[in-house]
């Protein structure tokens, strides 16, 4: 019996050895190995780096620091996306209102809370900046320690993760680096960029025994060309974003991908915003349909929009979706607001879009609901809106032959309210507008946009700021690279626009949440389609597109005299002429299909 048991403990040492071997004799595991091994150097370099801005305190030894947290931003953000959010988020106090805690305000923490007292110190910031050195140290040794415990034993699902966190790197640079969301004050986008591209070039060459010479050569050229010309036009709100985009991230980004499938790393099957298979940020197929909205069909969208269209839906059979969400003024009404039911008072606020309304994590203006199933319940049952009731609804379709043949082919079921709502929300997901000048040229139609739409679109993404709350690709709320946040904004939006100008009394969020940092917030609108969607602001304040340009350029609310000091928009003036605002604007209406 002792024997025995020898002999199968044996038999178990000599098979796990015999794995061991193989693995260790594959190069990919060699490739993971040496990965992990540079990562943690990069982690030690950044802790460095933490220490001597510590000791020093200078803006010098803070951009050191800041290049540092570059070189290893496309793992640590990866693989700890909340934490990260206390090493680089934004210097901004937010509210995770659908959490378990929804009264509880999170501060900001992390580089860019040092960076504001650094460059614009008040009498506390050497204390406060003194706080955040001690909780970066905190952060990046939990991330190490997290690291060291949770290191892959699946070397090959290792290595798919880390050439996927670096092709979404390269959509980060490009939606929250190049465009300066990330550094506020120190202006330091252009020389980061320089610092991540450095370090994936490191790390294409820790599998240049795989990667076949001609490959790993044009990895090494575009790499070297991207950082040349960064090097060349270092001047942040002259820098041509369009052409860097164009010729270099995106280029680098299609590679990444393609490299990583020619290597045999697949993804899992898990479902997420971002689609395994896009190559760059303006992909068409950038955003994962199925999760936004995992219940749509062409039996549904069909019954969705009759839905849409038929009056029946309100109390009295006079109003559809349509009378405010009219397709041909891309699905808005044209008017600063429109009327209630009764049609004796104007609604609370002007009617948005509904184009590519499916891709938001929020809706209406103060982000009260989380899908569109309950929006449209919502407005259906509003007494100033459709007046409606589902139920009544119900009962004047459901003796209707059309509405009984559609609802079985779309759902096999009796008509009820669940599928109702769900056949409204799937129609106005299928809503879509993602083939802009913009995108197209992105897509090889490199001769679509004229040298004005052009330099709008550098403005849009640089000097004029637009981009750090307009996210690319959808130039709206929803922030890139993971798509899973859709963000409101505090801008001072004025009551009208003759002085004395004060601020509009719509509370906005802070309605729905009653907390004070919600007061005045709105969501970030989408921009696509705006040229068809005037007048604008959540009360249509401003009728063209050239007010909204005059109101931002001049600084918003704050920057009018209002008193708004928790302005999520800065006060200063943007600086730009009237040549760069016309180019601007030029840009926006290029966003219209």
């Amino acid at each position: 019996m002792i024997q025995r048991k020898k002999f199968l403990l044996l038999c178990v040492l000599l098979s796990t050895l015999l794995q061991s071997a193989k693995r260790t004799s594959d190069p990919h595991f060699k490739e993971a190995s040496t990965v992990n091994k540079q990562y943690i150097k990069q982690l030690d370099q950044f802790e460095r780096q933490i220490q001597e801005f510590q000791e020093e305190g200078t803006k010098k030894k803070f951009l050191q620091l800041r290049n540092s947290f570059k070189t290893c931003e496309y793992l640590l953000c990866y693989v700890n996306n909340q934490l990260a959010k206390s090493i680089n988020g934004p210097n901004i106090i937010v509210n995770e209102y659908d959490s378990l805690n929804p009264n509880e305000q999170i501060d900001p923490h992390g580089l860019q809370v040092i960076e504001y007292h650094l460059y614009q110190p008040s009498e506390n910031s050497k204390n406060e900046i003194a706080k955040e050195i001690q909780l970066l140290k905190s952060s990046i040794t939990q991330i190490k320690n997290r690291h060291l415990r949770e290191q892959r034993s699946d070397f090959k699902l290792f290595n798919t993760l880390v050439w996927d966190a670096w092709r979404v790197e390269i959509m980060r640079i490009e939606a929250l680096g190049i465009t300066g969301f990330d550094t506020p004050a120190c202006g330091n986008a252009l020389p980061e960029t320089i610092s991540a591209l450095q370090s994936l070039k490191k790390f294409i060459q820790l599998y240049k025994n795989s990667i076949q010479k001609k490959e790993n050569k044009e990895f090494n050229q575009l790499i070297n060309a991207g950082i040349e010309f960064i090097e060349q036009n270092l001047n942040f709100n002259a820098f041509d974003r369009l052409t860097f985009i164009h010729e270099y991230l995106h280029p680098l980004s299609e590679k990444i991908n393609h490299t990583r499938a020619q290597l045999g790393f697949e993804f899992p099957s898990n479902i997420r915003p971002v689609n395994n298979e896009a190559d760059h940020l303006f992909s068409s197929n950038i955003l994962n349909d199925t999760y936004f909205s995992n219940s749509s069909s062409p039996e549904r969208i069909a019954l969705g929009k009759m839905l849409f269209n038929d009056t029946q839906l309100s109390l009295n059979n006079t109003r559809s979706c349509t009378t405010c969400h009219d397709p041909g003024k891309a699905f808005t009404d044209g008017k600063v607001k429109n009327s209630n039911f009764e049609e004796t008072k104007e609604l609370l606020r002007n009617t948005p879009t509904l184009i590519n309304a499916g891709w938001q994590t929020k809706f209406f203006y103060d982000s009260r609901v989380k899908n569109l199933e309950k929006q449209a319940i919502s407005v259906i049952h509003n007494p100033d809106e459709m007046g409606g009731d589902l139920q009544q609804v119900i009962e004047k379709i459901k003796h209707n032959e059309n509405y009984i043949l559609l609802f079985h082919l779309a759902y096999k079921d009796n008509i009820n309210e669940s599928t109702l709502v769900n056949a409204i929300s799937v129609y106005i997901q299928s809503l879509r507008a993602f083939n802009s000048k913009i995108d197209r040229y992105f897509r090889g139609e490199s001769e679509l946009l004229s040298a004005d739409e052009k330099a709008g679109f550098n403005l849009f993404t640089g000097k004029a700021k637009c981009a750090t709350c307009h996210y690319l690709p959808l130039f709206n709320g929803l922030v890139a690279p993971y798509f899973m946040e859709t963000e409101s904004e505090k801008i001072g939006v004025p009551s009208k626009k003759s002085a004395p100008k004060e601020i509009d009394p719509d509370l906005g969020r802070y309605n729905y949440t009653h907390l004070e940092l919600h007061r005045f917030a709105f969501k970030t609108p989408s921009l696509r389609m705006i040229a068809q969607t005037a007048p604008y602001m959540h009360n249509g304040v401003f009728g063209t597109l050239e007010e909204v340009v005059d109101f931002y350029n001049k600084g918003g609310g704050a920057g009018q005299g209002m008193d708004f000091p928790d302005q999520t928009l800065g006060a200063d003036s943007l600086g730009l002429s009237k040549h760069e605002q016309q180019s601007l604007v030029a840009f926006l209406k290029s966003l219209s299909e």
